[in-house]
């Protein structure tokens, strides 16, 4: 509880410290983003103490973290000074926002806590590696970072999120045994009030009410943390034994069958819940899969509890969601002077994008793609001119600011991150997805958000679809088309003859608002020609050229370079491509056709976060990004999880307006929108039934005490690796190094230098190339470390231990199951043995003469 506490205390400092910042940089957000100031306030700190410990002006310790935490709090109050009347307004008149998103905050906190003391610890999947990372942060005496399965090397993996979790470890005094757990809280807590103040925000702005905002902003925290895909229903269904075998084989989801025997409420089967982040898959006539997917979710990621990038930046990337939001509605005109006149915004905007690739790689194409079309769509709206000239026009800005973001964590990109990309760094999906899956994972967003494109994009589409096909009728076909019939008409009001007696002239104008000499048939075709002109070509060209461009050439490169290509392929494809690209073509020209009507209201933003989401969709079908497994997987994955976060936001502006909407149908509209919501909440129970079901069933597995010390089990289950740890964090001075046994990844392997920080010669190999592209810098290093314990040749050891600076070597089960003719006489006279206890021998050799 004092870890908690501690932990809670600290992350609620540091968002108080920034708000006078941040309340300057989101002018535009109903609660001015109190909701987000605790992650941005660990981008603020974080950064400086990063850049500051970077150039040795201060170390990575507890006093730098509290002195620059100091110095934030007396920079907003400086940054307020001249503010002080809005910040009363603020207090007096929104207060019952504050209130909620701190409750909001505080109540995630306490129930991610609660799972995660309830299955604490840190055995399994990634977490050794994750726990590595968050210990690489802290035990940094500066950045960057050592890497503790690499001696001598610094890490090359994209850890800014593990040095922004690992500065409230250190601000705190918290243990990271503890504090890996208490990050998942903390994101999920962080990421839950994010997603409140930028929905209620949105809400407040198109009229919504505070009861109204508050449960959209809610609603969305919920969708986004705690609720499952349509998986869900098929885990429930096959559980109860619903449906037939056929069924399932026709489902296609791996290992999910009937159950025969109906007996629990939840599957009693091991780790069921995991194939809901493995739905989509194709497999061949015998069975075997061949295109093996990740779609993981937030809710699962909690669940199997790994501290991963992509789940530490969920709240981050709301905080960017926020900072375009912010952006787009603000009165003044984008360009160089909105810059100057919103400088701390500028500077959000800078350090977002800047960090999102330092905390998660993948996210600065997001942030660039999201900046990119909120400025875009900004400037289009608000200069006149057509797409393409506002586009080019507001790069500039944009892109100095995007650039400098990028410059403070140079030495990041262009220092110690590793290449991970293969040649070609893009290529072409051999596999689609099938509707059926598809459908499965994104149906509950898609259900929510219908009435809300219906109701925008609709009108729009069948209106300018419908417009272009009379004006194709009257313009083309016919003894006299339109452009000829007003030609007439104005040169016979001209030279005062009749129409009929009126010579023929060179058509040099078109239908205007002067054209009421027009009537019936001629009028409605002038509507129609004023409302296509309305918008510019690039309007028009851009969401088909798009759509069709990529289609086109994943349909060449797919036949030219893939194993199993087939030209049938192009055609099945479109079963998903189809409807994925009239959609997104329909929401780009909505946004688009409102953006130029001067629209500036949250509608328009969720309208464009809508279709940024579709069209990331519909480029992971396509393309996957070329790294070391070759398959797109890893794109589907990423792709997926943001468009998860993008939907959640838009899920609640649309569920509010779908409500409002509703109160004022009647007639077959009123049964649709009926219709509509009793779907929506039987399609619920399955995503709301799976995560309670496979929350229970993960935290059952757990028998120990109910702790959120990641390692309390190895006190019952391996007291050899407990003790050897303690000592090791206890005596080994800070940049010690130590050899233990090489082994595969998601093993035992490397547990001492993951739970210490301190560097060891190898760790997981597979891990180390996955960060690095290459093995260049470890070739050899297994085979080195094999000589060190099982060489007779005390020479031969010294070499190898002075060469990799070794300090410490370890002796235990691993060693001595992985060296079958480890020699361990030899360390007496190398070294001293410092360490026995339950069968691990530390050897202390460093210093020692040969």
């Amino acid at each position: 509880m004092t870890d908690l506490l501690l932990w809670l205390v600290t992350a609620e400092l540091v968002g108080l410290a920034a708000f006078p910042l941040v309340f300057r940089a989101f002018p535009k957000l109903a609660d001015r983003g109190f909701g987000l100031s605790i992650p941005a306030g660990m981008l603020i700190v974080s950064t400086l103490v990063w850049l500051l410990s970077y150039v040795n002006v201060l170390p990575n310790s507890t006093w730098a973290w509290w002195l620059v935490v100091v110095l934030v709090a007396a920079g907003g109050g400086i940054a307020v000074r001249r503010q002080g009347a809005a910040l009363r307004r603020l207090l007096t008149e929104r207060w019952p926002a504050l209130v909620t998103a701190q409750v909001v905050f505080i109540v995630f906190f306490a129930l991610f806590a609660l799972l995660r003391a309830n299955d604490p610890n840190i055995t399994n999947t990634e977490k050794p590696m994750e726990i590595l990372m968050l210990n690489a942060a802290v035990s940094a005496d500066s950045a960057p970072p050592a890497d503790p399965w690499l001696a001598g090397e610094t890490v090359a993996y994209y850890y800014g999120g593990y040095w922004n979790l690992g500065g409230v470890a250190t601000l705190s005094t918290v243990p990271t045994a503890s504090g890996f757990n208490l990050s998942l809280a903390l994101i999920a807590a962080m990421a839950a009030s994010a997603m409140f103040s930028l929905v209620y925000s949105m809400v407040s702005r198109d009229g919504g009410g505070f009861s109204g905002a508050a449960l959209a902003g809610v609603g969305s925290s919920v969708l986004l943390l705690m609720l499952a895909s349509v998986a869900g229903w098929w885990e429930l269904a096959a559980n109860f034994g619903v449906g037939s075998e056929g069924f399932y084989d026709w489902l296609a989801i791996d290992r999910l069958q009937r159950n025969p025997d109906v007996g629990s409420w939840k599957p009693d089967e091991f780790w069921w819940w995991f194939r809901a982040s493995r739905v989509i898959n194709t497999f061949d006539e015998s069975g075997v899969g061949l295109d093996f997917t990740i779609q993981e979710f937030p809710a699962f990621s909690f669940i199997l509890g790994d501290l991963h990038p992509h789940v530490i930046s969920i709240p981050f990337v709301i905080v960017g969601l926020a900072a375009a939001y912010n952006l787009f509605i603000t009165i003044e005109r984008w360009g160089w002077s909105w810059l100057r006149r919103n400088c701390y915004s500028a500077v959000a905007i800078g350090l977002i994008i800047g960090t999102s690739g330092f905390i998660n790689q993948a996210d600065i194409l997001l942030m660039a793609a999201l900046f990119g079309g909120t400025v875009a769509l900004k400037a289009y709206g608000e200069s006149g001119k057509n797409l393409l000239i506002s586009t080019v026009q507001a790069a500039p800005p944009l892109a100095l600011v995007a650039g400098i973001g990028v410059i403070v964590f140079s030495p990041f990109y262009f220092g110690t991150l590793g290449g991970q990309l293969q040649s070609p760094p893009i290529a072409p999906s051999e596999f689609g997805t099938r509707p059926l899956h598809f459908l499965t994972v994104w149906g509950v967003f898609l259900l929510i958000a219908a009435p809300f494109a219906v109701h925008f994009a609709g009108p729009v589409v069948r209106r300018y679809v419908g417009a272009a096909w009379r004006t194709r009728s009257g313009f083309s076909v016919g003894p006299v088309s339109l452009r000829e019939r007003f030609a007439e008409l104005r040169y016979a009001e001209d030279d005062e003859r009749p129409v009929e007696q009126a010579p023929t002239r060179p058509v040099t104008s078109t239908p205007d608002d002067s054209d009421s000499e027009l009537n019936g048939e001629d009028r409605r075709l002038a509507e129609d020609w004023r409302l296509l002109r309305r918008l510019d070509h690039w309007a028009w060209i851009t969401p088909i050229v798009l759509a069709a461009v990529p289609y086109l050439l994943w349909a060449g490169t797919h036949l030219a370079f893939n194993d199993l290509a087939n030209t049938s392929d192009i055609f099945t494809r479109l079963g998903t491509m189809l409807p994925l690209g009239i959609l997104f073509v329909g929401l780009f020209f909505t946004t688009v056709h409102r953006a130029h009507s001067g629209a500036t209201r949250a509608s328009l933003f969720a309208l464009l976060i809508a279709t940024l989401s579709i069209y990331m969709l519909f480029g992971a079908e396509l393309f996957f990004v070329h790294d070391l497994f070759g398959n797109r997987m890893n794109t589907v994955f990423k792709f997926y999880y943001q468009a998860w976060i993008m939907m959640s936001a838009v899920a609640g502006y649309a569920a509010f307006y779908w409500v409002r909407a509703h109160n004022g149908l009647g007639g077959a509209p009123l049964v649709i929108s009926r219709t509509a919501a009793v779907a929506l909440a039987v399609l619920l129970v399955g995503p709301a039934w799976y995560s309670v079901a496979a929350g229970v069933s993960k935290t059952s597995d757990y028998s120990g005490p109910v702790t959120l010390d990641g390692w309390e089990f190895l006190d019952t289950f391996n007291e050899a690796d407990a003790a050897a740890i303690d000592w090791l964090l206890d005596e080994a001075d800070p940049g010690s190094r130590i050899v233990e046994a090489v082994g595969g990844s998601y093993t035992e392997h490397g547990r001492l230098s993951a739970a210490t920080g301190l560097q060891t010669v190898l760790g997981w190999a597979g891990h180390e190339r996955q960060w690095r592209g290459t093995d260049e810098l470890f070739s050899g290093r297994a085979e080195d470390v094999r000589v060190i314990y099982e060489t007779g040749d005390e020479v031969e050891t010294r070499r190898l231990l002075d060469e990799y600076e070794v300090s410490f070597v370890v002796i235990g089960a691993r060693e001595r199951a992985g060296y079958a003719g480890i020699q361990t006489e030899k360390f007496d006279s190398l070294g001293e043995k410092v360490f026995d206890s339950n069968g691990v021998a530390i050897y202390s050799v460093r210093g020692q003469s040969s």
